[in-house]
C-alpha cells in the first residue's frame, strides 16, 4: 500500500521540504546570489569604492587610485577639517562659459548660489 501526499503525516512532509530546503541553500548558484545581495546591501549602506579620476587631490591621491568612502560617518556628522569628501559633479560642470561672458565671471556667479 502506498501513501498519497494527503496521507503522508505532515512530519515527514515538513521533513521533506526541510531536505529540499537545504540542498537548494547547498548549491553554489544560491551562495553567489547571497554573495552578490551582501555587496549591494554593504555599498548601499555602509562603504563604496570610488577611483581618483582627476588630478585634483595630488599629492595626496593620484589619478586611477582608489579610496573606500565610509557612508554612514557622514550621514551621522558633518565633515570635520582634513576629511576627504566624495561627491557627484553636477552635470553643468561641463558647460563652456557663454562668450559675451568671461569664464571668471561665470565662476563668481556659480560660487554665489
Amino acid at each position: 500500500m502506498t501513501l498519497r501526499d494527503s496521507e503522508t503525516p505532515a512530519s515527514t512532509r515538513a521533513g521533506i521540504t526541510g531536505n529540499r530546503m537545504r540542498r537548494l541553500l547547498r548549491h553554489p548558484l544560491a551562495h553567489l546570489v547571497v554573495a552578490l545581495t551582501l555587496i549591494a546591501l554593504v555599498q548601499a549602506v555602509g562603504v563604496k569604492v570610488y577611483q581618483v579620476p582627476t588630478e585634483s587631490m595630488t599629492p595626496a591621491l593620484a589619478p586611477g587610485d582608489r579610496i573606500l568612502v565610509d557612508r554612514v560617518t557622514t550621514a551621522l556628522g558633518t565633515p570635520q577639517r582634513g576629511d576627504l569628501v566624495v561627491f557627484e559633479r553636477p552635470a553643468d560642470w561641463n558647460d563652456a562659459p557663454p562668450a559675451d561672458r568671461p569664464a571668471w565671471r561665470v565662476a563668481a556667479g556659480r560660487m554665489r548660489g
